[in-house]
């Protein structure tokens, strides 16, 4: 048995190396979003805002969600990986559905 472990913390010391986490962006069903990497306690840039259309349907973009609960760019800080999943809400419905022209 060695009393010398070598992991232990050091309370006061310097800093350890900045952690860094992966925030990944679920559009839910829109435009794809790349996933970014942040360092622990800053801020997230907020991505291009996706864009989702259906056949039938227009969606407007709503916010970007963690947790069922709304993310705010200028104040949520990152301090664990995850996921933004996007909100959508039905903007427009496409009704009436023309025969295509011959």
């Amino acid at each position: 048995g060695g009393s010398n472990g070598g992991s232990n913390p050091t309370p006061g010391g310097e800093p350890a190396a900045t952690k860094e986490y992966t925030v990944s962006f679920d559009s839910a069903g829109g435009t794809a979003v790349q996933s970014v990497t942040v360092k622990e306690g800053s801020t997230l840039q907020e991505p291009e805002t996706p864009v989702k259309a259906t056949l039938s349907a227009r969606y407007e973009f709503a916010g970007w969600y963690c947790d069922g609960r709304q993310w705010s760019f200028e104040t949520d800080v990152v301090s664990e990986n995850i996921t933004l999943t996007a909100e959508w809400e039905l903007a427009e419905e496409y009704t009436k559905v023309y025969p295509p022209k011959s």
